[in-house]
């Protein structure tokens, strides 16, 4: 399978040496882009399939570490290299916590990259081949087998776009037929249990992540409209995501 690569740097010399580098080694990866900054990356990503993301660390407006936090909520799915000229280790353990395995310090010897481009092939093949597995199509699966591929379908993606059409076509069977199986096996629609898991997540993302504010939360579980996402927050929980952090942290304070 090849898989799709972005690449985010600021120096233009090194990106483009990265994308002619990756491209003569011919090793199952096409270069789709290549932007300046991490904010220039998540707009790419939206319209963009990509399976890898190599960025720099330092870089202005969104740097790489911030990138990789956003992935690491939004589309954990993408594997993400981190390019520095500061060796320092701190880098590197900030970048483990947001799920960054790889970590190349510039500047970039050719056969170090050539061998981390195999290593992480080999994990994403894994990867996708498991996704493949579950998403088996219809005809060869029972109606708890199609509930369950579902399920974990929607755990995996909740935080990209969804409708039960896209969710339909990934799974290969039609929405009538898939909303019909999955309301029967757990007795509420595909939409409704997505909805469940986004508002579980941003409820944690609430309390964990202090800092983080409304719309963030809302993009990392899968609602770009930040008001829609807070009307329907508060529709399932009785308060808004501001109200929710706060009456938590209040409590806290007095108990």
């Amino acid at each position: 399978m090849p898989y799709n690569v972005l690449i985010v740097e600021d120096e233009g010399l090194l990106r483009r040496s990265l994308v002619r580098k990756i491209t003569a080694f011919d090793l199952g990866f096409t270069v789709v882009g290549d932007v300046m900054d991490g904010e220039a990356a998540v707009r790419f990503l939206e319209d963009q399939l990509v399976h890898l993301v190599l960025t720099d660390i330092r870089m202005p407006v969104m740097d790489g570490l911030a990138l990789a936090k956003h992935l690491y909520y939004t589309a954990p799915q993408i594997q993400v290299v981190i390019l520095s000229g500061y060796g320092h280790f701190d880098y590197a353990q900030q970048a483990i916590r947001y799920g960054v395995k790889e970590y190349l310090t510039k500047p970039i010897d050719d056969d170090e990259l050539r061998r981390m481009l195999r290593r992480l092939q080999m994990s994403l093949d894994t990867y996708w081949q498991d996704v493949a597995a579950a998403v088996q199509p219809a005809a060869e699966q029972s109606a708890s087998e199609l509930a369950e591929a579902v399920e974990n379908y929607l755990r995996q993606n909740y935080s990209t776009s969804l409708s039960l059409q896209s969710v339909a076509q990934q799974l290969n069977v039609s929405p009538d037929h898939l909303s019909k199986v999955f309301k029967r096996q757990r007795g509420e629609t595909p939409m409704n249990y997505l909805t469940g898991l986004r508002i579980r997540e941003a409820k944690h993302l609430l309390l964990q992540y202090p800092e983080a504010g409304i719309k963030e939360v809302g993009q990392m579980v899968g609602y770009g409209d930040p008001y829609y996402f807070s009307r329907h927050f508060k529709n399932k929980v009785g308060l808004s995501p501001s109200e929710y952090r706060a009456a938590y942290h209040g409590s806290a304070e007095t108990s």
